[in-house]
């Protein structure tokens, strides 16, 4: 029994880190359109770290470029280097010292129908710079 209750909020605590994470992307979609055009070319804009953990408020510099490199796939969140959490599924893909770049294996169906960029079709929406 204490394993099903266990395994029922381990399952609980990485469903709400999804949601957070969720979240903070659409809080950095809205940094990015008020930075962008104040940002030159290669300026480093702050955004929020997309780790998911509720006490996290770390931010991280990145530009523009590396910002939409981010956001060209739904199942990619951005987050400080350390941040990575292994219990909640999610596969390394970019790094710099300053940031790493992880692919969501679960809930990938959330995180793309939750991307503030597609619209219901999966289409991408266009953001203006």
């Amino acid at each position: 029994m204490r394993a099903k209750v266990r395994a029922t909020l381990d399952f609980n605590s990485k469903q709400q880190q999804c949601r957070n994470q969720i979240l903070l992307r659409e809080v950095n979609e809205r940094v990015r359109e008020v930075a962008a055009p104040l940002l030159g070319a290669r300026k480093e804009g702050e955004f929020l770290c997309e780790c998911g953990h509720e006490a996290c408020i770390a931010t991280i510099r990145l530009d523009v470029e590396e910002y939409e490199a981010v956001r060209a796939s739904p199942h990619r969140f951005v987050m400080v280097p350390g941040h990575q959490d292994g219990k909640v599924e999610a596969t390394p893909v970019q790094g710099n010292g300053r940031f790493v770049v992880v692919e969501r294996s679960a809930f990938r169906e959330q995180a793309a129908s939750h991307d503030p960029r597609r619209g219901a079709t999966g289409e991408r929406w266009p953001i203006s710079s």
